[in-house]
């Protein structure tokens, strides 16, 4: 169906948003019952009125524009929707973790009553069909749901900054503005002080112990965070390898690498067998059921099994290294 073949000189229907909200939605209540929207923005959602269209908060009512209005109400919900829907996608990828694990713990549990059945079937295939496929679009969705939240964050407080923070337009502004001005010294007061330079110190000293860490292991934690979001949404699935290391009690803990890109053939070292034919020391497997141990194409390593020792090596300007990040 084209728009010209449609009835345009009649209205059949008019759909529209309340022109009066009289109570908090039920996304705004139902997100802050459940802790997943901070208090003061909660706060603030109740100040403006719960985004009542007929009675814009006074700090805008300056500008005189329906239109940032509804910009900032557009701001505040996507917000409030983006952290619920986070949350949906962090207990999605709770669930396929479980699902993945007990099949391999139900196994182990076997082999340990029956040592002779390893001889048998090998190790099981950790993933399933659906966690195969699913798990690392999960994973690519919560980032990018993550990495918006951060986005309207910013753009929350360039409503309330105006030109004062370096680059930080409203309608254009990017997370990316912020941490930017929380590595430079806070804000020293003025002579004269005004609403804006009292809320830059605050945001500085709020913020800044929070978001820039000066070492350790989180230190670079925005750059990576850019770099896994932005990998899966390009290249998906294959932009990454899972690294899973098990403990005593059989619970695998899973690790991102540090470094981008990463080439498992590159850990491969050949060995000569006695048939005189070379074989892989890492082999993966081609088949559920042919290699019984080491590092597996479609996900991580073994339990049982040990990571390669050999350290990664990319042409200088290839790799991105992020440091302390483990």
């Amino acid at each position: 169906m084209k728009l010209k073949d449609l009835p345009t000189d009649r209205v059949s229907a008019v759909v529209t948003a309340p022109f009066k909200v009289e109570q908090p939605a039920e996304l705004w209540v139902r997100a802050r019952n459940q802790g997943l929207v901070p208090e003061r923005l909660y706060l603030l959602y109740r100040i403006a009125g719960c985004l009542d269209p007929t009675t814009p908060p006074k700090y805008l009512s300056e500008y005189q524009s329906i239109a940032l209005f509804s910009f900032f109400k557009a701001v505040m919900d996507g917000l409030c929707d983006a952290l619920v829907e986070a949350n949906e996608y962090a207990e999605e990828l709770k669930r396929l973790r479980q699902q993945e694990w007990t099949e391999v713990g139900a196994w182990m549990k076997e082999r340990d009553e029956h040592p002779a059945i390893e001889a048998v079937s090998g190790f099981p295939r950790l993933h399933s069909e659906e966690v195969t496929r699913l798990e690392p679009r999960v994973f690519r969705s919560f980032l990018l749901v993550l990495g918006g939240a951060l986005d309207q964050s910013a753009e929350l407080v360039s409503f309330f900054s105006g030109d004062a923070v370096k680059g930080l337009r409203t309608g254009q502004a990017a997370f990316e503005r912020i941490v930017e001005f929380l590595e430079t010294p806070a804000p020293t007061s003025p002579l004269v002080s005004t609403p804006t330079s009292d809320f830059l110190r605050a945001l500085h000293a709020a913020l800044s112990p929070i978001l820039i860490v000066p070492d350790g292991p989180e230190k670079d934690w925005y750059n990576f965070f850019k770099l896994y979001r932005n990998k899966l949404a390009h290249l998906g699935r294959y932009s990454h390898f899972r690294f899973g290391i098990g403990d005593e009690n059989r619970r695998i803990f899973f690790f991102l690498q540090k470094d981008w890109p990463f080439s498992l053939e590159s850990a491969q070292r050949i060995r000569e067998e006695p048939s005189g034919m070379g074989l892989p020391l890492f082999r993966g497997r081609p088949s559920p059921g042919v290699s019984r141990r080491g590092f597996r194409m479609t996900g991580g390593f073994a339990p049982s099994a040990r990571p390669p020792t050999a350290r990664t090596e990319t042409p200088p300007g290839n790799r991105r290294s992020l440091g302390g990040m483990g």
